[in-house]
């Protein structure tokens, strides 16, 4: 699938548009756009740090990630669209997401199996760290948990445990580059998407408890990893820092 790409909100809305007229997405979005004020209003763009609403470089490549990852679930939907295959499995990879070397497709399975019944959205790859206060017992999951000050070093909400293989030890959930779903929860996926505000993506799929929406984070390692270290919102202009360089 070749991802949304544009340098502005609407070169995207072009794109959806062009190649997607029968998107889900389109509806939320086009009246705002009519108005002029999808950047400026909260109600209906919002990435996580003002710094990337001010930018309308970032606030587009974030509004082209997150497009492109929801007409993945639109087009898998249309491949089921009476849920006749319910064990199905879809993994949706980010341009830059690889299979760790020490694994196989076959781990993924297996991770799978122990998922709890009510999942709807599992992430297979983490920035760095879990919490220990988000595991479920009896699995090897956590709870996608969306958590005041996550982001933080000293997180009173969370113990943190480190996977391996990551980018910073003080990202918490914090990506979507590589997702596990599932057929017949992509309804649920997607209503719990346009509930929100968009933005990135990984956020987006974050869930406030598990009886809310089923998002959960495999929770013993990263089965995949991201090769790039760029973040999804990285201006085109901005050179890489001399840590983020190279393969991961």
């Amino acid at each position: 699938f070749e991802c949304l790409a544009g340098d502005s909100v609407g070169a995207v809305v072009a794109q959806l548009q062009s190649r997607f007229p029968d998107s889900r997405l389109l509806a939320k979005i086009t009246e705002p756009l009519a108005r002029g004020d999808a950047v400026d209003n909260d109600d209906v763009l919002f990435s996580y740090g003002r710094g990337t609403l001010d930018d309308p470089v970032r606030l587009g490549h974030t509004f082209g990630c997150y497009a492109s990852h929801y007409v993945v679930l639109e087009q898998i939907l249309r491949e089921h669209p009476h849920f006749q295959e319910e064990d199905a499995l879809y993994v949706v990879l980010e341009d830059d997401a690889v299979l760790d070397d020490a694994y196989a497709l076959a781990d993924v399975e297996r991770a799978a199996s122990t998922l709890p019944r009510n999942w709807a959205y599992a992430g297979l790859n983490v920035h760095d760290s879990v919490c220990a206060e988000d595991l479920v017992d009896g699995t090897d999951w956590a709870l996608r948990r969306l958590q005041p000050h996550y982001v933080e070093v000293a997180n009173p909400n969370c113990t943190k445990i480190r996977l391996s293989r990551q980018w910073s030890p003080w990202i918490y959930y914090r990506s979507d580059a590589a997702a596990l779903v599932r057929p017949s929860a992509l309804r649920r996926v997607l209503d719990w998407k346009d509930a929100q505000k968009i933005g990135f993506n990984d956020f987006v799929m974050m869930s406030p408890a598990a009886d809310v929406f089923g998002s959960y984070v495999y929770a013993k390692t990263n089965l995949f990893l991201t090769s790039s270290a760029v973040g999804e919102a990285r201006r085109s202009d901005a050179p890489l820092a001399a840590a983020d360089r190279g393969t991961r």
